[in-house]
């Protein structure tokens, strides 16, 4: 439930939910928060993680895809993603690899250490292909830097061409102006929602 419906690890003191435990089985007791985090949730990425190596080694090639951004908080973080097609299904694989916090400035060398500390604790070896990235600087020169061959994201580069058309063509200008507005209008008033809801 941590882990699938993203609950607190505090849920296990909550006095709502240790009451439907117990509910539905009075003789079992519920482990405490730091045993939950502690032993259960690091026994799980235990196991998670090696059958993450196994089905990895069992791939001839890797993609990978990287993002960097910083939370509403401002601590910034890096997730790693890998990408192969299964050789006995032929089905696409995708697998987080790594999301983790990184501190102080997003420099080139501190992308690389992490992006090489997932690459070595999956054992990718020289299994990645290609890597796809946003058109980051930092995060190019990294990948460069690795000796990975680089691949913009055509998502991101799709984004930067629409952004630039909102902004320099005065006609998409005026409609995304008018769009913005009905759309603070809606969240603002629900009778205007449901005026809009109506006309719909």
């Amino acid at each position: 439930m941590v882990v699938k419906d993203l609950q607190p690890v505090s849920i296990v003191e909550d006095e709502g939910f240790k009451k439907v435990c117990h509910t539905l089985n009075p003789l079992n007791a519920l482990p405490s928060r730091r045993t939950l985090s502690d032993i259960y949730i690091s026994n799980m990425f235990d196991k998670v993680h090696a059958n993450v190596k196994i089905r990895l080694q069992q791939a001839s090639w890797v993609s990978i895809t990287t993002d960097l951004w910083s939370s509403i908080n401002r601590n910034g973080f890096i997730a790693v993603t890998v990408h192969y097609c299964d050789e006995v299904t032929l089905s696409p694989q995708s697998m987080i690899l790594d999301c983790v916090r990184v501190r102080g400035r997003h420099t080139v060398e501190t992308i690389s250490m992490e992006l090489r500390t997932a690459f070595e604790r999956n054992n990718l070896g020289n299994k990645i292909l290609v890597r796809v990235t946003d058109n980051g600087a930092n995060v190019v020169k990294a990948i460069k830097d690795i000796g990975i061959t680089h691949v913009a994201c055509y998502a991101y580069s799709l984004n930067l061409v629409a952004n630039y058309a909102f902004r320099e063509v005065s006609s998409l200008c005026a409609i995304k102006d008018v769009a913005s507005k009905l759309v603070e209008q809606t969240k603002k008033s629900t009778h205007v929602m449901e005026l809009f809801e109506g006309i719909q």
